[in-house]
């Protein structure tokens, strides 16, 4: 999938910025108030998404919804699209909502300031403390290890 491919406009290009941490090809040009991004293609109003995914992908039945896995709704990179049915898009949806409105981790460390880490890619919040004792285990478990083993 190349960001500028010839099978969209250049009109349709030039409402494109690609973000090069995250992948997603930001839509700067005219946003519904849900947050998606929106065009006008053939006289008609269409939403930006499903216009790049059909052009560069292929068809989406009319029964079916485009699910954006990078959870940015103004983004129309393809690869970040999966078509799904309402059903579970919506239970995606759910998903997502409860595990952003937790706040505590279930060690009980507040997800706040620097102790927050989340991950746009995927859904939840990770405790930054408890990642730390993991990461600390694990390197005293090899160091046990090794030393087991050059004894």
């Amino acid at each position: 999938m190349n960001w500028g491919d010839s099978r969209l406009s250049d009109r349709f290009w030039s409402k494109v910025v690609p973000e090069p941490n995250s992948g997603c090809w930001l839509w700067v040009g005219s946003i519904k108030n849900n947050g998606y991004a929106q065009v006008t293609f053939k006289c008609e109003v269409e939403y930006a998404h499903r216009l790049a995914y059909s052009a560069l992908v292929g068809k989406i039945e009319d029964s079916l919804q485009i699910d954006h896995l990078c959870k940015v709704k103004c983004c129309v990179n393809p690869i970040h699209l999966e078509v799904v049915s309402q059903q579970e898009n919506l239970r995606r949806a759910a998903a997502w909502t409860y595990q952003t409105e937790k706040l505590y981790c279930p060690r009980g460390h507040a997800y706040e300031g620097k102790n927050l880490y989340t991950n746009p890619n995927r859904p939840g919040r990770a405790c930054r403390a408890c990642h730390a004792t993991k990461s600390l285990a694990r390197y005293y478990k090899r160091k046990y290890e090794q030393n087991l083993v050059t004894q």
